[in-house]
């Protein structure tokens, strides 16, 4: 019986153990999108600037910034939302 204790005990590390991994590795990814998305409105206001756009670019520009900002302010109240444990989790 303590056999299998440990054994479902090193199951379920290995488990979080994977679920973390995974979940990191979605963050990072979603990361490197983010900044690419931001690059390139970037580029793409500061083309529509230099080229004589100037109400283009900076619907562009601003648009970007406060999609940026709220995405922040968003994520950041999510991570620091506590959860209750689920019946599962008990």
């Amino acid at each position: 019986m303590l056999e299998f204790g440990k054994r479902e005990q090193s199951f379920r590390h290995q488990k979080e153990t994977r679920e973390s991994i995974k979940l990191l590795s979605q963050a990072k990814l979603g990361q490197h999108y983010a900044l690419t998305i931001c690059l390139t409105a970037l580029v793409c206001t500061v083309i529509l600037g230099v080229t004589g756009h100037e109400a283009s670019a900076a619907i562009i520009g601003g648009l970007d910034l406060v999609a940026l900002a709220l995405v922040f302010i968003i994520g950041r109240s999510n991570t620091t939302k506590i959860t209750e444990p689920t019946d599962e989790e008990q």
